[in-house]
C-alpha cells in the first residue's frame, strides 16, 4: 500500500489536463455525454455532468496559515511537488509559482533535510486550498513558506 499512493497521485496529475480537456463540450452543454472507448478492447467510459463535477476545482478565497510538514518531491522547473501535511497526515500535491525565489529554495532545502532524516525540514506554509467541486482536497497553491 505504501507504494500505490504516491503513484496515484502521479497518475492523478498526469490525467488532470486531459480530463478537463475531454470534459469541456460539457461546460456548454450540462445534457451531453461523451463517450471514449478504444477500437480494440471492450467497454467505454462514459463523461457527463456527475463526472465534470467531481474533476472541476473550487479555489477558496481563504488562505490557510500555520500548516506544518515537508516537502516529499518537488521539480524547481515546473514548480510542482508534494507536501506532507503533518494535520492531514498524508502528502497533498502542490504549486508554488506564486513564491519568491528564496521561498522556492527553502521547498528543495525542505526535500534535502527530510530525505537525511524525516524529522528535519520542516516548513510552516500559507496555502490556497483547491477542492474539487464534491469538497475534497485536490491541491495547495502556496502563498508564503518559512521554516518551522
Amino acid at each position: 500500500m505504501d507504494r500505490i499512493e504516491p503513484i496515484l497521485g502521479e497518475l492523478h496529475q498526469a490525467l488532470e489536463t486531459p480530463l478537463q480537456e475531454a470534459h469541456r463540450p460539457i461546460t456548454n452543454d450540462k445534457d451531453l455525454t461523451v463517450e471514449v472507448s478504444c477500437g480494440r478492447k471492450q467497454g467505454t467510459i462514459n463523461f457527463d455532468d456527475s463526472t465534470l463535477k467531481v474533476i472541476s476545482e473550487k479555489r477558496s478565497d481563504k488562505i490557510e496559515d500555520g500548516k506544518i510538514g515537508n516537502v516529499t518531491k518537488y521539480n524547481n522547473i515546473s514548480h510542482i511537488g508534494r507536501y506532507y501535511d503533518e494535520d492531514l497526515d498524508k502528502t497533498i500535491p502542490f504549486h508554488s509559482e506564486a513564491l519568491s525565489k528564496y521561498e522556492q529554495e527553502l521547498l528543495t532545502w525542505s526535500l534535502h533535510e527530510s530525505n537525511k532524516d524525516i524529522n528535519k525540514g520542516k516548513l510552516k506554509i500559507s496555502a490556497i486550498p483547491i477542492k474539487t467541486v464534491t469538497g475534497k482536497l485536490k491541491r495547495y497553491d502556496f502563498v508564503d513558506i518559512e521554516k518551522a
